[in-house]
């Protein structure tokens, strides 16, 4: 089932960690180029990432694993397989994987739990149905945004204030204007004065696979999916007073979005082998329900109680700041064909037609919130694309030799989300959708890709070179907007020109010694600058925002009888933050780092009742260097800083126990 598009308001998936333990994952592959035609995804507008679940072991068995960390992680797994049962050979599986651990700054735990289950029911020698079902829950104190600003002046250990020592006090006070932990080295210091943020989401999906062999040349396969996702964010709002002024008078108030997701689709896939062709004939359709919330929650007068409970629940909210619900139909459907004439070229070509519809309904609006008379409500877009052409050409043209091309178009529908907080003029303001989101037009790119492989038993290595041509770049841009308003305008910047280079070599100079290295370059800038109201931002051929240009990795891993060791490395280049400049406002960016893991495990292999009895010890930020890990939090500014980033963590110390029954 598809996962969707992951934002930081998702509004039709959700994270692969959510959707299963990674015990339970098979495989993971990565497209060569673009996606192919039957990836079911509205976003993909370059490759595809696609997940493959473990079947149910045919013998009758359990695994277990622990493991151990610093700030109190602990991770418990637990798998128990029924092997095959009856003349039937129906078997299935059910795991339970549960995280606790606390933040690495601040206080607050960082907890979840999943449930996986799968059956799988054999038909004849060749066909088979399967079901599954997955079950996340999770309860995080977040870790509080913070811009370059805030990161120079005040440091980037403060955090929310819950669970410190007079933490609502301090919080209280810090929102009335006296500072009582220096957050007035800040240029903003009710910017760094949270007393809390919680995300709490619970998801549900599940489904049935079928694949069944028709004839020796016909195969039917597809899936029919449910998913369902309840998801609440709070924080304490320091900007009440100013904002949204709470009715019993107190300097902070809890602002809660609360989205909800139900989705439910399928996919069939008809593929058909005749003479040296395979051809490829399906379709994929979706139906997602969204609706978002924005609530304001009083918090006590300091000395009158305690802070409301920041996990809920949560009712009678003293002003619903925003609502709406969208609805979204998907169909896309697909035809291809891949034609080996002579041994060792396959010539891939097809296409996919998309048709997708969403539509809005404004239910609440506070104005001086949202700063808009009206929001979005009533209104639709549609993203329709009836050719969208996909080549793909794989030679091994000698032993060990490979070149490949690539081409495609692509399309991304418009996405939607809690107000403002998404590239689509959906979740703006009415006005803004009458002026222009009626003429938007959806973001589309054109992907190319060439590149050669070799492949021996000593040596592995692969170069290959891409350009992408991105029309009508969606972008949502803020800027003079409050720390908890994501009001933002957007606009088509553009188009974006990307071209990269990518390199990776593998070296086994002698058994069980691996040596990996690999280097990417990627240049994609803007076609022209920014102007937003009567403003001009000085974007043309500046890096877009978030993506590095520079990237490399290296690791050596060797192994030895029953013992194994790793080290590796990875580069990350400077990224830029802001979109532009002006005369008033530079141009922002966040430093390069390295990063540096170690690790080492051992299999003792059989004792007693235990089988693949496995210890592992891993060191994560081994040199405990200082870098930002996440932009774009908060989306990015147009020009100079803004409270968008989270910083990764410091050096972490792992350890783990792992076993078969």
């Amino acid at each position: 089932m598809p996962l969707g598009e992951q934002t930081f308001y998702n509004y039709n998936g959700l994270g692969i960690t959510q959707a299963i333990s990674p015990e339970n994952i098979r495989t993971v592959s990565i497209s060569q180029g673009a996606g192919a035609e039957d990836v079911a995804a509205t976003s993909s507008l370059g490759g595809a990432i696609l997940y493959a679940s473990r079947d149910p072991a045919k013998k009758k068995g359990a695994e277990v694993s622990q493991t151990f960390g610093s700030y109190n992680m602990f991770r418990t797994f637990v798998r128990l397989d029924s092997g095959e049962i009856g003349p039937a050979k129906t078997r299935f599986y059910v795991s339970y994987a549960r995280n606790d651990t606390n933040k690495w700054t601040g206080v607050g735990p960082q907890f979840q739990q999943v449930i996986n289950a799968k059956l799988y029911q054999p038909i004849g020698e060749s066909s088979h149905i399967s079901a599954f079902f997955d079950y996340s829950d999770v309860d995080q104190m977040t870790y509080m945004p913070k811009s370059l600003e805030i990161l120079n002046t005040v440091g980037q250990r403060p955090d929310y204030y819950y669970g410190t020592p007079n933490g609502y006090r301090d919080a209280y006070m810090a929102a009335e204007g006296n500072y009582m932990r220096g957050e007035n080295r800040s240029n903003d210091p009710k910017d760094v004065s949270y007393y809390d943020g919680v995300n709490e989401v619970r998801d549900y999906m599940g489904g049935i696979n079928y694949d069944f062999l028709l004839t020796n040349r016909l195969r039917l396969t597809g899936s029919i999916y449910g998913h369902r996702e309840s998801f609440y964010t709070t924080w304490a709002n320091p900007y009440t007073q100013d904002m949204v002024p709470a009715p019993n008078g107190a300097a902070l108030s809890e602002d809660v979005t609360h989205t909800g997701i139900q989705r439910f689709g399928g996919t069939t896939n008809l593929a058909y082998n005749i003479a040296h062709h395979d051809i490829n004939v399906g379709f994929w359709y979706e139906n997602n329900h969204f609706n978002t919330e924005g609530n304001e929650y009083s918090e006590p007068v300091l000395g009158t109680g305690s802070p409301l409970n920041s996990w809920g629940p949560w009712n009678n909210p003293y002003a619903t700041l925003y609502a709406q619900v969208f609805n979204t139909n998907t169909f896309v459907a697909h035809v291809s064909d891949t034609y080996s004439p002579v041994h060792g070229l396959k010539i891939h070509y097809g296409f996919r037609s998309l048709l997708n519809t969403t539509r809005v309904g404004a239910l609440a609006n506070y104005p001086d919130y949202t700063g808009a008379s009206a929001i979005a409500g009533g209104d639709s877009l549609t993203t329709a694309k009836a050719f969208l052409p996909h080549i793909n050409i794989d030679w091994n043209f000698r032993k060990h030799h490979e070149l490949y091309f690539d081409f495609a178009e692509n399309v991304r529908a418009f996405p939607v989300s809690t107000y403002g907080a998404a590239a689509s003029p959906l979740v703006n303001s009415q006005q803004a959708y009458e002026e222009k989101g009626r003429n938007v037009q959806p973001e589309t790119a054109w992907a190319y890709s060439i590149g050669y492989r070799y492949t021996s038993r000593y040596l592995t290595g692969s170069i290959s070179a891409y350009r992408v041509d991105f029309h009508n770049r969606l972008q949502a841009l803020s800027y003079n907007v409050t720390p908890t308003q994501f009001l933002s305008s957007v606009q088509n910047v553009g188009s974006v020109n990307m071209n990269g280079v990518d390199a990776a070599l593998t070296f086994i100079p002698v058994h069980g010694l691996n040596i990996y290295n690999s280097i990417s370059y990627n240049h994609a800038t803007y076609a022209k600058n920014i102007t937003s109201d009567g403003i001009t931002y000085y974007s043309h051929g500046r890096q877009v925002v978030g993506y590095p240009s520079l990237m490399y990795k290296a690791s050596a891993s060797y192994s030895f009888h029953n013992a194994e060791v790793f080290i590796n490395t990875s580069y990350i280049g400077r990224r830029n933050l802001s979109y532009g400049y002006t005369a008033q406002d530079p141009a922002t960016s966040v430093p390069s780092y390295w990063l540096t893991n170690l690790g080492a495990s051992y299999d003792f292999g059989r004792i007693g009742i235990m089988k693949n009895f496995r210890i592992n010890f891993n060191v994560y930020n081994l040199t405990n260097v200082r870098y930002i890990g996440a932009m774009g939090v908060e989306n990015f500014p147009l020009a100079g800083d803004q409270d968008t980033l989270q910083m990764g963590a410091p050096r972490m110390f792992y350890g783990g126990l792992r076993a078969q029954f």
